[in-house]
């Protein structure tokens, strides 16, 4: 018997969502993605279906203390248990980049886990997320903080609704300028890692025997089909080699 999670990546609404969303069985496992999803963690939809996404995208190991795994986990569980959506603090969860199974790159997201129902029953979870990551640090802090103080009162007042409204319509605006702020940071970063940047091209220069325009246009390719920063994958090729 088919699922209503079976009918999701056959749905052309939902492949031609423009939002970030992932669709979980009620094992954790990945039963649809809309292609926005897939592109901006570095995959193919095919790549992630049927994935446990836990696998696909496990902790950072050289940021243990972050915990990433356990937290989201919680809150997907929290949303299987009582059937209601989840909206989580920023979280700090980094990925993986493609074919370097050991290197990651730091990012941090909005998530909103809700339930998805096949009558009575909850059959997965949606995960709706926004890439955050170009937003300063302590903003972030702050925004983490601002929504679990409000998690924690008492969410049925007209002065705590309004007050997660606000919040609601802060994050609705940082998604619609997330693109423009993203170019401005890799611009601003490609200036300030730019001896990051021509060590990555000197390692590419060595490994593919190639131009330092070339060594380039690899670094700015795998940028666009990994939906990172270039600062950043200049950064991860550099730190993988000096790990070598």
């Amino acid at each position: 018997m088919r699922s209503v999670l079976d009918d999701r990546q056959q749905d052309p609404v939902f492949t031609g969502d423009p939002s970030l969303t992932v669709v979980l069985d009620d094992e954790l496992v990945i039963r649809a993605a809309t292609p926005a999803y897939a592109r901006a963690t570095g995959r193919t939809v095919e790549e992630l279906r049927a994935s446990p996404v836990f696998e696909m995208f496990p902790d950072n190991p050289a940021a243990p203390e972050v915990g990433s795994v356990s937290t989201l986990r919680g809150s997907l569980e929290r949303v299987i248990r009582t059937r209601r959506r989840h909206e989580m603090s920023p979280l700090r969860y980094d990925i993986p980049v493609p074919g370097r199974p050991d290197t990651f790159v730091e990012k941090r997201w909005l998530l909103t886990n809700a339930p998805v129902t096949e009558g009575r029953k909850v059959v997965g979870v949606a995960i709706r997320a926004q890439d955050v990551t170009m937003l300063d640090g302590d903003l972030v802090a702050g925004l983490a903080e601002y929504r679990d103080l409000l998690e924690a009162g008492d969410l049925r007042s007209f002065a705590a609704r309004d007050r997660l409204a606000g919040l609601d319509t802060f994050i609705a605006a940082v998604e619609g300028y997330g693109r423009l702020a993203t170019e401005v940071a890799q611009m601003k970063d490609m200036l300030r890692s730019r001896p990051t940047i021509d060590q990555a091209k000197g390692i590419i220069m060595r490994d593919r025997r190639c131009t330092p325009d070339e060594a380039f246009q690899v670094l700015r390719q795998i940028s666009r089909d990994t939906n990172v920063r270039l600062a950043d994958v200049a950064a991860a090729l550099v730190r993988e080699a000096q790990g070598s």
